[in-house]
């Protein structure tokens, strides 16, 4: 799965904080969750005792935590551009090969698409075999250990 970062602006009563996001690429729906490093960056103090909070350059103007989120209307939202199908070759990815090749490549991509997908079971068609010649495979612990710790 391929992840991107960006940074966006966000409003927390009427204060514009940047912060860099993580965005996984073809996800949809999802929320942003914003951290301690947030609120250090954004000057927020949580006072969880009295269940509000402030910034900390304006400590006599607290707000309380429980209060329900503003709609998010489409102009707002990230959109972050994606492949119109996901099991094509990156952009950055495949600099050997000529144009010719990119687009047999995103062509035999495309037509198995399926075997790329997430989950599934494992393939019976091939078997991991690790050769250790004369030798029985070692099973001891990596490192050494007191006969009392063993």
């Amino acid at each position: 799965m391929e992840i991107l970062i960006t940074t966006v602006n966000i409003t927390v009563k009427g204060k514009n904080i940047p912060a860099e996001l993580i965005v996984l690429k073809n996800s949809r729906g999802n929320r942003a969750l914003l951290g301690v490093d947030f609120l250090s960056k954004a000057g927020i103090v949580l006072d969880l005792q009295k269940k509000h909070w402030y910034f900390s350059t304006y400590p006599e103007r607290k707000y309380n935590f429980i209060e329900s989120p503003p709609d998010i209307n489409a102009q707002q939202r990230l959109v972050v551009p994606t492949a119109s199908n996901p099991c094509q070759l990156r952009e950055n990815k495949g600099a050997s090969l000529s144009s010719l090749q990119k687009v047999k490549l995103n062509s035999l991509l495309e037509e198995y698409e399926n075997c790329f997908q997430p989950g599934g079971e494992p393939t019976p068609f091939i078997e991991n075999k690790i050769d250790t010649g004369n030798h029985l495979p070692v099973a001891v612990p990596p490192n050494r250990l007191s006969p009392a710790r063993q």
